[in-house]
């Protein structure tokens, strides 16, 4: 069974302890750091794949702070310990929500819906040609009846390109897909502000 290393960045010590004895040790290798400093080294470090983290550790006054951290890193799995109150738009940022409140049966569902969900597929099927146009297209801030007359194709294969660019990409909103493709030079900054 393959072993996937696990980031948990938290900044209390008996939450890190709790989470880690929750976790099942058979799946993931374990580390722990305790402060946002501490995260772009033990990814490095350690190569991790996935990151159990507590939004407080970021400014969370400043949702484009998260933001910017979470899109540095296109290819890790982020999962939000969540134990206060948080804004709403701040939650869609992670790929899943574990809550203070989750008993271990719960945590271990979840960890392995993210385990068949994205890492199983850890060589992601690239984008065909066709989804990066799409992709450059939505990324320039066209709706997808606009896609569609463009490339003479109809709204539906448009969306359903759309649908599979996300699933592809692990990305949920259109921020995120723009993001994605720059991150991935697909598309150049530039041409972002295009319509």
């Amino acid at each position: 069974m393959k072993r996937y290393n696990l980031l948990i960045a938290e900044p209390s010590t008996i939450i890190r302890q709790g989470l880690n004895t929750l976790i099942d040790d058979n799946q993931f290798n374990i580390i722990h750091v305790e402060t946002l400093d501490d995260v772009p080294i033990a990814i490095e470090k350690h190569k991790i794949e996935l990151i159990i983290i507590n939004p407080l550790v970021f400014d969370i006054r400043n949702i484009e702070n998260i933001q910017n951290f979470i899109f540095q890193y296109p290819n890790l799995i982020f999962v939000g310990l969540i134990y206060s109150y948080l804004q709403p738009d701040i939650l869609p940022l992670f790929h899943l929500i574990i809550n203070i409140q989750d008993s271990k049966l719960l945590i271990d569902k979840k960890m392995q819906s993210i385990i068949a969900k994205y890492l199983n597929n850890s060589h992601k099927s690239e984008l065909s040609p066709r989804e990066k146009e799409v992709l450059i297209l939505l990324a320039q801030g066209l709706q997808s009846k606009e896609i569609a007359k463009k490339l003479n194709l109809s709204t539906h294969t448009i969306i359903s390109h759309r649908k599979h660019i996300m699933t592809k990409t692990n990305m949920k909103t259109m921020g995120a897909l723009t993001a994605y493709a720059l991150l991935n030079n697909i598309i150049d900054e530039k041409d972002i502000s295009k319509k």
